[in-house]
């Protein structure tokens, strides 16, 4: 095999593997000019064939996304991938099993603000497990803290996104975080399993305790653009000033007085939970001109120590951030530009 040949044996592994193989390469080449011992070119040649071993056993044991998931949030095999040597996504072992209900971590997605679990419930086969069912309890922990907040929500897949009602089913898990969860001890407690007697009249059809635990890693995926810009939402000029964007959420800070003209002309109130319409995220457009609609949820509000408002979103589909050229909201798709 040539010098560069083996680039073309290995084509969808990560960066990091062709590189770390160039590297052991570069040496062994470097050595033989230097007129360094045999034994000394053979321990390096053995680095290089042990790293191209390691990297091989771990680019082919990639894991594998969990096709659903992948499914739910678009991701085709090269964002799967792509998102894989990122680091945006995780899959640890942790299971538990307490009277014939078995709870499994099977995936994770992070940014700086955002976190999805997805996990996979089976109970004994004769519970049927629809998304009404519920637990009685579910509360996280990270590290032992207590003294942070979040919100989040949770419950088990759709019947519209898993429609088959059998003994098991998916449980997903949205946090909206504010601290770090990498390299942290994160738990998830869950007691008794519910179903519903209709009319939210829950009772208990299982009883058990399970508590799942695993370190949490991921690296931080997300790209500011500096904005500073009035923008058009549907007809309101907004000074923009800046955007965090990952492949999975996205935070704007608007000029605050903007948004209270807004708030006033649109004649809703923001203390009251009402929303501004023009400030309703609709989904990105790539540079190819194609639009990915998205529906996306979390938290606003005015930030009285800057006086800026905060939209921050997590997405129910995973994008390109690479190729956004623009953001769209409102019923007229209104758009902010980002700047490359």
């Amino acid at each position: 095999m040539q010098r560069n040949d083996w680039k073309k044996e290995f084509p969808e592994v990560p960066t990091r593997f062709h590189n770390k193989i160039e590297t052991a390469l570069d040496e062994i080449t470097a050595v033989k000019h230097k007129g360094l011992s045999r034994k000394r070119i053979a321990v390096l040649a053995l680095v290089a064939v042990l790293a191209l071993g390691s990297f091989t056993a771990m680019a082919s044991g990639l894991f594998q996304w969990n096709q659903k998931l992948a499914e739910i949030f678009g991701a085709d095999k090269e964002q799967q991938n792509n998102l894989i040597e990122k680091e945006v996504t995780q899959q640890a072992k942790s299971s538990v099993t307490d009277n014939g209900l078995t709870i499994s971590l099977v995936q994770t997605l992070q940014d700086k603000t955002y976190f999805y679990t997805l996990l996979e419930v089976t109970a004994p086969k004769d519970i049927k497990l629809t998304d009404t069912n519920l637990f009685e309890e579910c509360e996280f922990d990270v590290s032992g803290q207590k003294d942070y907040s979040y919100s989040s929500s949770h419950g088990f897949m759709s019947v519209t996104q898993e429609p088959e009602i059998t003994n098991k089913r998916y449980y997903e898990i949205w946090i909206k975080k504010d601290i770090d969860f990498n390299e942290k001890e994160f738990s998830i407690h869950f007691k008794n399993l519910q179903a519903d007697a209709k009319k939210l009249d829950m009772y208990t059809v299982l009883n058990g305790d399970w508590t799942l635990t695993w370190k949490t890693s991921f690296k931080d995926s997300t790209k500011n653009f500096d904005i500073n810009k009035k923008c058009n939402l549907s007809g309101y000029n907004v000074l923009v000033k800046r955007v965090e964007l990952s492949p999975l959420s996205m935070t704007i800070y608007f000029d605050g007085e903007d948004i209270k003209s807004m708030e006033k002309a649109e004649k809703v109130d923001l203390d009251k939970l009402e929303t501004l319409e023009p400030l309703s995220f609709k989904g990105v457009k790539y540079n190819d001109g194609s639009v990915i609609p998205i529906i996306g949820g979390g938290s606003e509000g005015f930030d009285k120590s800057t006086g800026e408002y905060k939209l921050s979103t997590s997405f129910d589909k995973v994008i390109k951030i690479e190729n956004v050229k623009e953001l769209l909201f409102g019923a007229k798709k209104s758009k902010i530009e980002l700047a490359k």
